[in-house]
């Protein structure tokens, strides 16, 4: 589509408030009918008043840069034409794997991962061998780290705060197994 051919352009809001400080009629007319020409046909204005000649040398760039889109859009991107970049496969870092390796490898890291965080949560209840019953602890252990083949997160990690000593006085107090064997003292809280 050539250029002869444009049904419409942009007119901008600054053009309309140039336009309305105009006091003359036809001097109204001649802006708008030069704005029409250019951006339309291409005919460049010419005017004898120098406020037009001003407010059309600040109008131009505008009309000249809404073309140049046009034209492009017109002639189509030059993106794309030979079809695009071809599809290259990534070759694996060790050509010996397949992709099911990868796989295996992070679920073995999310079990180590998942393994490592145990072993802190047990080395914490460590702390409360001497208050609690070592098969309370246990259990307390076992119910807390509880997770499914595909969680990431064990069930204390799901809670939005877990104080351990608060957590094992509960449990204590609410078993319904009688824990004995040790004698229980109460936490001291507040450290």
């Amino acid at each position: 589509m050539s250029l002869k051919e444009r049904d419409s352009f942009v007119f901008y809001r600054s053009w309309y408030e140039s336009y309305k400080q105009l006091k003359d009629n036809t001097e109204k007319l001649k802006y708008v009918e030069a704005i029409f020409k250019y951006a339309l046909d291409q005919v460049e204005p010419e005017f004898n008043n120098p406020v037009l000649t001003l407010m059309w040398t600040l109008t131009k760039p505008n009309i000249d840069a809404n073309i140049k889109k046009y034209k492009v859009g017109c002639e189509g991107a030059p993106h794309g034409k030979k079809g695009g970049r071809p599809i290259t496969k990534k070759p694996h870092n060790n050509p010996t794997k397949t992709p099911n390796d990868n796989v295996k490898e992070k679920e073995n890291k999310k079990d180590n991962d998942i393994d490592k965080r145990k072993a802190e949560f047990k080395k914490l209840l460590s702390k409360y061998q001497d208050i609690y019953v070592l098969d309370m602890i246990k259990d307390f252990f076992s119910y807390w780290t509880e997770h499914s083949p595909n969680d990431r997160k064990m069930r204390f990690e799901k809670q939005t705060s877990f104080a351990v000593g608060r957590r094992l006085k509960t449990w204590k107090e609410n078993s319904k197994k009688n824990y004995s064997g040790k004698n229980y003292k109460p936490p001291v809280y507040g450290n």
